[in-house]
């Protein structure tokens, strides 16, 4: 009988154990899952009220400048993921070109923007750089227009982005012939340079391939003194007229009096 009673007694206190080591469990476990979320929401509003600081590079218009930094703070403690506020960024303003994104403090991020690097004015109505797309001048306020190159294109190879090919002839061309001549670019075979400091108006005609021939456009001086001398033609003719040299040939160069004749009579020169 008291063999029986003991065994009912333990049982009673194994229970007993089991039910608080229950809610000991339990109560851990609750106490846990509330910590763990309270760090979370503590994490998370930190990240939300970071601070950005915004630095630029290559940007030259003060309106764009309050633009991006609107949009900055408006957007990006939105986007968790930072990749997705850089393509939104880019996506609404196309002028930058790389964003750099560094912690320097605990709920300070710095943001720097780099934009295009102005090169060359297209047609007299876009500005062209380090990215193929055409943008309107206005966002280079503050640039020196002087001292961007200056090229004519034939309207076929422009879009909102300029054809690669071209893009990338362009890049090619040497700065000596940025310096002396306006360049009109009408195809691979029809290239037309038109000197713009020379006393004797001269327009040079070459190719994808002659422009970078050293040689034919060093010789271009001599070749016109002699082309002149041959002619006999007058300072008084010189001032209304042009000289006409088309550098397309592989052992020639042709020279003309005038544009119109740059399909016939032509005179070769060596």
């Amino acid at each position: 009988m008291k063999g029986k009673r003991k065994q009912k007694s333990k049982k009673i206190k194994l229970i007993k154990l089991s039910i608080i080591s229950l809610f000991f469990l339990f109560l851990f476990g609750t106490s846990t899952y509330f910590i763990v979320r309270f760090i979370q929401g503590i994490i998370q509003q930190s990240s939300a009220n970071k601070k950005v600081i915004v630095t630029f590079s290559s940007v030259y218009s003060d309106d764009l400048k309050k633009q991006i930094e609107s949009f900055v703070k408006k957007e990006f403690n939105c986007c968790k993921d930072p990749s997705i506020f850089h393509g939104k960024l880019k996506k609404n303003f196309k002028i930058v070109k790389k964003t750099t994104l560094n912690k320097t403090s605990p709920g300070v991020a710095q943001l720097s923007i780099e934009g295009v690097e102005p090169f060359a004015i297209v047609n007299n109505r876009f500005v062209i750089g380090n990215k193929k797309r055409l943008f309107d001048p206005v966002f280079f306020a503050s640039c020196d227009f002087n001292k961007l190159k200056k090229i004519f294109i034939k309207p076929c190879f422009l879009n909102e982005k300029m054809t690669s090919c071209v893009y990338e002839f362009m890049q090619k061309i040497p700065y000596s012939i940025w310096n002396i001549y306006t360049i009109r670019y009408e195809g691979d075979h029809k290239i037309i340079l038109q000197d713009r400091g020379a006393d004797v108006k001269r327009i040079v005609v070459v190719d994808k391939n002659s422009i970078f021939d050293e040689d034919k456009l060093s010789r271009l001086e001599a070749m016109q003194e002699d082309f002149l001398n041959r002619k006999k033609l007058s300072s008084r003719w010189l001032k209304k007229r042009s000289l006409v040299f088309d550098l397309r040939f592989k052992d020639r160069v042709y020279a003309a009096t005038r544009y119109r004749d740059l399909l016939d009579n032509w005179e070769g020169v060596s």
